[in-house]
């Protein structure tokens, strides 16, 4: 008798226990993405519109310099934006060995995205040193006060283009060396001797300057930048 009271009282419990359990509510995450603009930059081949209203299959893709300053923007609607994930991809150089064409612009990878709290910044897209063009890519994803990303990150593609080199310019060539000569009873006698080179490169002339042998050569040189806001950063001998 016992043991059925206790399976009663056990199997009430049970049912009170049921009876009393909340519901479980859905999994739903009500955070809405962040949307992203490029709010300066060359035309957003995305956005680029024909006289209709419609999206253009084929956009033309403008050129800009290689130096250049892009600005963004974020908005959440149910909270704030606190960053932006930024890359930039880029096309060979050229085309590879055995090939006419270059090859598509490749999507960026997870680990080309850099973070940024700002709003803008200046950017350098590389040429190549045979080609003074080159196609790029810009992509840039907002994130919110949850951590939320913008699905669609805003881009633009372009050609970087540097027709425009750096001019080298010499200022100072020297050599610097021993002049050895006769003397008048039959001997040599060395002199320290120094020669400064002022000849042109001309495939039409002959050098003139020599240097004395086993004799140190320096040169000095600077670089004239022809494009705006260009720095020279290096050089190459």
């Amino acid at each position: 008798m016992r043991w059925r009271v206790g399976a009663v009282l056990c199997l009430f419990a049970a049912y009170l226990g049921i009876g009393c359990r909340e519901p479980i509510s859905p999994n739903i995450d009500r955070n809405q993405a962040p949307e992203t603009w490029i709010t300066a930059a060359p035309f957003d081949t995305i956005t680029i519109r024909d006289e209709f209203g419609r999206p253009v299959e084929n956009p033309e893709i403008g050129r800009i310099s290689v130096r250049f300053h892009v600005y963004w923007a974020g908005s959440d609607r149910d909270g704030a934006v606190t960053g932006f994930y930024w890359a930039v991809v880029e096309t060979l150089p050229k085309a590879p060995e055995g090939t006419i064409f270059l090859p598509n612009l490749p999507g960026p990878k997870p680990q080309d995205y850099h973070y940024t709290s700002q709003t803008d910044s200046f950017f350098i897209f590389k040429v190549a040193e045979d080609t003074p063009d080159r196609q790029h890519a810009f992509f840039i994803y907002a994130v919110d006060n949850q951590g939320k990303p913008d699905p669609t990150p805003a881009r633009f593609i372009f050609k970087a283009e540097d027709k425009f080199p750096p001019i080298p310019i010499f200022d100072e060539c020297k050599c610097v060396g021993t002049t050895y000569s006769l003397t008048a009873g039959g001997g040599v006698i060395g002199q320290p001797d120094s020669v400064f080179v002022t000849d042109i490169d001309l495939r039409t002339t002959v050098p003139r300057d020599t240097c004395p042998s086993g004799s140190a050569i320096f040169f000095k040189w600077h670089a004239v930048p022809r494009g705006a806001q260009i720095k020279v950063i290096g050089y190459r001998f």
